[in-house]
């Protein structure tokens, strides 16, 4: 599997390329920040499950795998589930930006893609351009669905508590802990994802005003799912489903991907050799010789 992953003080944007990477505990893609409590993430996914799926990591019977899994694991074959990859999902990140696509299958178990979007963010803005934008702290998120959805309010907490003395009191909803759930029912389906932070870009009116006159260019057929779109930072991204992916007109390779490729660690595949570096220290180590140069 690949992952990239775009780190700033405060936030994390990090992708798998998608498809079947593990069955149960998976998010293909995901924002995380400093900002909010008890979540402090928006992600996206295809809630999606099958006995094939778990026939390909589980040695026992295929038939009877899904109901050993929601034994244990409850929310396996749950619609509304939270984690989960999918056979027909991919990604493309450049930095801090993100397209994401789908390519459903009609009669696949969960026909339909969700959003989640914490209740505590500071700015949730459903906006004419076609973005939706939203503010925790100092981090800013861009969401640009390419087919239309619904959103569905929900929580957490049932409505009351119980006050210092045991008593139960009604708790305002606005202060219960829940998502916004961004839901979309389109097969041929995707989403644009830019973070920003208030050091790479300013205000939030400034995000907001960058984004706004942004538009990503889909093709949303069945076997024929693509989109064109062109970010802040003028980086020009063509994607077409599964694995087209193009960058200023460079096909991306990810089968050329290092093993660690980061600001401290790298190393190329099958090379066992991994140099640390920082500043202007620098240390190699060798697994073939089991040497140690500093």
């Amino acid at each position: 599997m690949y992952k990239y992953t775009y780190v700033t003080k405060d936030y994390g944007l990090g992708s798998l390329q998608g498809g079947l990477l593990q069955p149960i505990q998976i998010h293909t893609w995901g924002v995380r920040y400093v900002y909010g409590r008890p979540y402090t993430t928006i992600f996206g996914l295809h809630p999606y499950w099958s006995s094939y799926e778990l026939g390909m990591f589980f040695p026992e019977e295929i038939k009877p795998l899904i109901a050993d899994v929601v034994a244990s694991k409850s929310t396996y074959n749950n619609p509304d589930k939270w984690t989960g990859g999918s056979p027909f999902e991919r990604t493309f990140q450049n930095r801090n930006t993100l397209i994401v696509l789908y390519d459903i299958e009609p009669g696949t178990m969960t026909e339909h893609i969700d959003g989640f979007f914490p209740r505590n963010l500071q700015e949730r803005i459903v906006d004419p351009s076609g973005w939706i934008l939203c503010k925790a702290g100092d981090t800013y998120v861009g969401w640009y669905p390419l087919q239309e959805g619904e959103w569905i309010e929900e929580h957490d907490t049932p409505g009351q508590a119980k006050n210092a003395i045991g008593r139960p009191e009604d708790i305002d909803r606005s202060k219960e802990a829940g998502n916004w759930r961004f839901r979309s029912h389109r097969l041929q389906n995707g989403e644009v994802v830019e973070v920003r932070s208030k050091d790479e870009i300013g205000s939030f009116e400034k995000f907001c005003a960058a984004l706004r006159v942004l538009k990503p260019k889909a093709v949303l057929k069945h076997g024929a799912v693509s989109v064109e779109y062109t970010t802040p930072g003028n980086d020009r991204m063509k994607f077409a489903f599964p694995d087209a992916r193009t960058l200023n007109g460079k096909p991306v390779d990810l089968t050329a991907t290092p093993l660690f490729d980061g600001p401290f660690l790298h190393a190329a595949v099958g090379s066992q050799k991994l140099s640390v570096t920082h500043g202007k220290q620098r240390l190699d180590l060798d697994f073939k010789k089991l040497t140690i140069i500093e």
